[in-house]
């Protein structure tokens, strides 16, 4: 995720804060070099208008410029600020809406595909453990036939909730399609990710025998743990475990 744009919105910021201390204290010297009031007069008598410093002509008018333009300066400068604070939150969101979905928050799948790239390099390299699960939510056709799509999307974001809260911090959780996540586990066997999933299917239970929930909570998921000597790619060691959510799938029908 590129984050140049933001840095250089963030020096246009410092460089315009800068620019407008800079004028406020030349604006300070101009001011006090053409206000010369008049020397206190210890003896009236003895103090002429002579000996008392009158700003000049090219003084007064220059003072009267700087009081004209500064706050035009001042302000033309605040906006310009708070135009690049717009433009820096428009990019923030138009970053996050490139990088996850919309509907649970989670990241999407193209950003998924660049995580998962990432951790089976890493992988090579360090020989580390690295498992994905892939997981398809259950009947999900028949709760959009039955109770709309606004109570399907409803369950697609209980069931993005219920695997945020019982993967590990460092799992990463992938919408890859309507109804199936990929979660990614780094430093992760089949065994840990089998913890992970059980933990999780105990809350399924619970939730499904309580009255929260309209409709049934189900999910289908397939593990699989990379393994550096195949050099499989990333679409077919997606897929592998994408076959064995299907086979999970078909002997709970």
């Amino acid at each position: 995720m590129r984050r140049n744009y933001p840095k250089k919105l963030f020096l246009l910021e410092l460089a315009a804060a800068i620019a407008i201390l800079a004028l406020l204290i030349f604006l300070t010297l101009v001011n006090i070099k053409g206000k010369q009031f008049p020397r206190e007069q210890e003896h009236s008598l003895r103090i002429s208008a002579e000996e008392q410093h009158l700003p000049t002509d090219w003084e007064r008018a220059v003072n009267i410029a700087f009081n004209i333009i500064s706050p035009v300066v001042i302000i033309t400068i605040l906006a310009l600020l708070l135009q690049i604070r717009k433009n820096r939150k428009i990019t923030r969101e138009l970053e996050f809406y490139a990088n996850n979905d919309v509907l649970t928050g989670v990241f999407n799948r193209r950003a998924g595909i660049e995580i998962l790239k990432k951790e089976i390099a890493e992988t090579m390299r360090q020989d580390k453990e690295l498992t994905i699960s892939f997981a398809d939510i259950n009947n999900l056709k028949w709760v959009n036939d039955n109770f709309g799509h606004k109570i399907g999307d409803e369950l697609i974001r209980n069931v993005c909730e219920i695997i945020r809260k019982h993967v590990r911090t460092t799992d990463i959780i992938t919408r890859f399609g309507g109804d199936e996540f990929l979660i990614i586990h780094p430093h992760c066997n089949v065994d840990d990710a089998e913890s992970i999933w059980g933990r999780l299917n105990e809350k399924l239970d619970e939730l499904n025998k309580g009255e929260g929930f309209p409709y049934p909570i189900g999910i289908s998921y397939g593990i699989t743990m990379y393994q550096p000597e195949s050099k499989i790619g990333v679409e077919e060691f997606i897929a592998l475990a994408d076959r064995k959510m299907y086979d999970m799938k078909f002997k709970n029908k």
